[in-house]
């Protein structure tokens, strides 16, 4: 939490000695924050320190490779549960990336709210900031999402029906496609393409809605797991299309600002 309010320098103290259990914690916490590293030990004080430059970030980038890997481990994961595969383990350890970038981008927010300079080094400003770290939150939710259908298709006793697989991986596209034209919208300032991810996510989620029907209407002929399954992976897409149109409706707001409010 320190880390992500924006602190360089966080000490850890007790008055005992830690426990070689503990600084094994304080290890793998600090090796999930981009740029961070221990910097001495003692028996009671452990020093962690942020190495990483901020005039060397480029946070529009940091969305960019976000957006990559979201809508990549959206895909990926829905894979997945149509073929009722265990790949919870990679989809894991991906989102976990999506968490560093999306932490990285909420820790240079929080600086800039103390410290103009940090806006200085971003080169960005203030109404820019906010959008990436609001962009990068939802993608944190999506690639959430991602990590609950694989483990939906983890635990399938069962890959669902050949037609409902197509459906599935149909709507799960046109999330994933919704969630990246919202975030190319934002990046790019395009009222055009936030309206076009709007389309999107409409016709994603009547499509969830069209899968749900056919489930209830089909629930005599599958398993309890199996119905279980799917249900989760379709309230999972539901969510993830969800922050994509909350993304769009970023770019509008933020496109809609620029243009209006000079200073």
């Amino acid at each position: 939490m320190a880390h992500g309010l924006g602190f360089e320098t966080i000490r850890l103290c007790r008055a005992d000695p830690f426990t070689d259990a503990e600084r094994k914690a304080v290890r793998a916490a600090v090796r999930d924050l981009v740029g961070t590293n221990v910097l001495s030990e003692s028996d009671a004080e452990i020093t962690i320190r942020h190495l990483l430059d901020t005039a060397s970030v480029s946070i529009c980038q940091s969305v960019v490779q976000l957006q990559y890997l979201t809508v990549s481990l959206l895909r990926d994961a829905t894979e997945a549960f149509v073929a009722a595969a265990d790949e919870r383990s990679a989809i894991r350890d991906r989102a976990r990336q999506a968490d560093r970038s999306a932490d990285m981008v909420t820790r240079h927010f929080s600086r800039s709210l103390v410290s103009r300079a940090e806006l200085d080094e971003l080169d960005v400003s203030r109404s820019e900031l906010f959008a990436y770290y609001e962009t990068a939150t939802r993608l944190r939710t999506v690639a959430d999402q991602a990590v609950r259908i694989a483990d939906a298709g983890a635990k399938a006793t069962e890959p669902p029906a050949a037609e409902t697989s197509v459906d599935v991986s149909a709507v799960a596209d046109g999330v994933a496609s919704a969630v990246e034209g919202a975030v190319t919208a934002v990046l790019c300032g395009d009222t055009a393409e936030a309206r076009r991810a709007r389309r999107k996510h409409d016709a994603a989620v009547d499509g969830i809605e069209a899968i749900r029907e056919s489930l209830y209407d089909d629930s005599a002929s599958l398993s309890t797991g199996a119905a279980v399954a799917l249900t989760d992976t379709l309230s999972a897409l539901q969510r993830a299309a969800d922050c994509g149109q909350f993304v769009a409706d970023i770019a509008a707001r933020t496109a809609i600002r620029t243009a209006n409010v000079s200073g």
